[in-house]
């Protein structure tokens, strides 16, 4: 039976979750319902925390419009506050993730693994 659009986005967000808290952090992901859904500030799937850093996250399968990534840069948060997009890469060996971070100004991009292994990593701007 093939999985609908709104399974197939829970289970990523629950393997980015699972990511975080391999890496230690406590994550709260946002709580669904049938008919409404409640992100956090309506931009992010859920948020981690350790220590005294806060991240919140938006999942987004394979493709990221402009659009969203500009509303999340945009929006303004407390400097120990970052914002981070999880994409989705699918791949015919092996399916990676690739994770766009916002902090403060600048935009950091890396690869992880489904492992939670982070392959490679670059500054954007």
């Amino acid at each position: 039976m093939k999985q609908s659009n709104v399974k197939r986005g829970y289970i990523k967000e629950y393997r980015v979750a699972k990511i975080y808290q391999k890496w230690g952090f406590m994550v709260e992901r946002v709580k669904r319902t049938r008919f409404n859904f409640r992100d956090f500030f309506n931009k992010f799937d859920g948020m981690a925390r350790k220590d005294r850093t806060l991240i919140f996250y938006q999942v987004k399968s394979n493709v990221v419009d402009k659009e969203v990534l500009d509303e999340i840069f945009q929006f303004s948060l407390p400097k120990n506050v970052y914002k981070v997009l999880w994409v989705w890469r699918p791949r015919k060996k092996k399916a990676i993730w690739e994770r766009i971070s916002i902090i403060q100004d600048c935009i950091f991009r890396d690869y992880v693994s489904q492992e939670g292994e982070i392959i490679k990593d670059e500054k954007i701007s």
